[in-house]
Parts: C-alpha cells; sequence; structure tokens
C-alpha cells in the first residue's frame, strides 16, 4: 500500500508542485510588494516580541542572562507551533473545503495533503530565515547546530499530517470535530511550554505533559537548537517518530476504509 502511494504521488509530482507554486502566488495576488508581504509577517513577529518583552515587560530566562533570550525562546517555540497547527487545521478542513473539485476528481486525492503540507514548509522556512537573520543582528545564531531542526521538522510533519488527515476523514462525516479543534488548539498550546518554561510548574505536571503531549518534546528541542545551540537527546524525541509513524499509518488506514464514503458525503 505504502508503495503504490508514494508511486502515485511521485508521478503526479509536476501536479503537486505546480499547485503549491500556484498557492504561493495566490497568497501574492494583487499585492503591490508580492512576497514581501509574506516576510514581513515573521518579521514584526520577531520584532514585536523582541520589543514588547524585553524593552518594556523586561522578561528574563533563568540561566539565560542575555538580553533577548526570552524573545528567542518565544519565537523558536511560536515559529513551529504555527506551522504544525496550519498543517494540522488545513488537511482537517481538506476534504470540506475541496469538495466541488474532489466530486469531479481526476487526480489522486492524496496529492492535497502534501500540496498543503509543502506550502505551509516553505512558509515556515520563510519564517525561519527571517528569525535566523534576526539572530545574526544580535550575534546569537546557533550555526550548524541549526541542521538538527530537519530531523525535527520531519517528525512534526508526520505528526501533523497523520492527526490532520485522520480527523479531517471524519471531518465529513462530523463537522463538529472542524469546529471544536480550535477549542482544543488552545488547551493545547498552553499546555506546551512555549510561552512559559516547564520547570515553573509542579514536577507532576512536567512529567504528566511529557509522557502524553508529543509537542512538549518537539518544541524544548526547537528551543534548545536555537537559544542554547545544543543537539537535543535523542532519547527525548525518539518516541516521537514512532509516534509520527504510527499517526500516519492510522491516517492511511482509516483514508482507504472510508474514501469511497467521504466522496458520496460531500
Amino acid at each position: 500500500m505504502r508503495r503504490n502511494i508514494l508511486q502515485t504521488l511521485f508521478s503526479f509530482r509536476y501536479f503537486i508542485l505546480g499547485s503549491v507554486k500556484r498557492e504561493l502566488q495566490i497568497q501574492c495576488h494583487g499585492s503591490l510588494f508580492g512576497i514581501v508581504w509574506v516576510l514581513l509577517n515573521p518579521l514584526s513577529l520577531t520584532l514585536v516580541y523582541a520589543l514588547i518583552f524585553n524593552n518594556l515587560m523586561g522578561a528574563k530566562l533563568i540561566n539565560h542572562p542575555e538580553k533577548f533570550a526570552y524573545s528567542i525562546y518565544l519565537c523558536a517555540g511560536l515559529l513551529p507551533w504555527n506551522y504544525f497547527t496550519s498543517v494540522l487545521t488545513r488537511n482537517i478542513n481538506m476534504f470540506v473545503d475541496n469538495a466541488n473539485l474532489l466530486k469531479k476528481s481526476v487526480f489522486p486525492i492524496l496529492t492535497l495533503p502534501i500540496i498543503i503540507l509543502l506550502t505551509e514548509t516553505v512558509n515556515f522556512l520563510m519564517a525561519l530565515g527571517v528569525f535566523s537573520l534576526f539572530l545574526i543582528a544580535i550575534n546569537h545564531f546557533p550555526g550548524w547546530v541549526l541542521l538538527a531542526i530537519i530531523p525535527l521538522l520531519i517528525m512534526q510533519q508526520m505528526l501533523a499530517l497523520g492527526i490532520g488527515i485522520f480527523l479531517g476523514c471524519f471531518h465529513v462525516f462530523f463537522r463538529d470535530i472542524g469546529k471544536s479543534i480550535s477549542i482544543i488548539l488552545q488547551f493545547w498550546f498552553w499546555l506546551t511550554p512555549i510561552v512559559y518554561v516547564s520547570t515553573i510548574l509542579p514536577e507532576v505536571a512536567q512529567k504528566f505533559l511529557a509522557t502524553f503531549n508529543p509537542m512538549v518534546s518537539l518544541i524544548q528541542a526547537y528551543q534548545q537548537i536555537i537559544l542554547e545551540g545544543k543537539l537535543p537527546p535523542l532519547a527525548g524525541i525518539s518516541s516521537e517518530l514512532v509516534l509520527g509513524i504510527i499517526a500516519i499509518m492510522l491516517a492511511l488506514t482509516t483514508y482507504h476504509k472510508l474514501s469511497s464514503d467521504i466522496v458520496d458525503e460531500l
């Protein structure tokens, strides 16, 4: 099954790449400055957090006396979190949003999550590029260790794709899933140490979140790489790889069982 899917996706690679290019063009369509707007969003986010949390609020991190430490910590968590939620929510709504297209489908439906994933990945990499320029400007660029983000990114993509496609299949039949996901993500956000450090929580809560929230290890790994310039411990993130594989397998199995009913229901 996996081999057939990969062969099919590869045979439609030009369709996928063309669709990604079209989506990126749509983001800039009708604007005078085009792609500059895409870059301005992460730039404004970085500058706002740097100004507010360092100059106005004077936020500090324990054991990190640097002036911009908290802003770096915050952005290092927010960028991958926003990327994760974008891929997840777009995939949950994928079938419903493309209902008319899928009824006349002449292409494999599973190309859609790949198009979403690649488009959001390009946006994330552009945001990461802007953030890297900020790190260089304040003399805090972590160097070659930044490449360690690549395996984290892959694990995160597998989780977002797997959960997104799995819930997207059921969202066609139960629209409450799409409406409730934004509420769930709000709780998930605050249960992930992005704006706070996990050490402020009781030890029991830290262990609970580390065990049952896969985003905790991933976000902390991003923060360790970017803020401290250190490789994250392999043992801390290996379980996320297993979870990602399970999520993808579960999503594909669910899709193959429901695919014919999904098109009828749309």
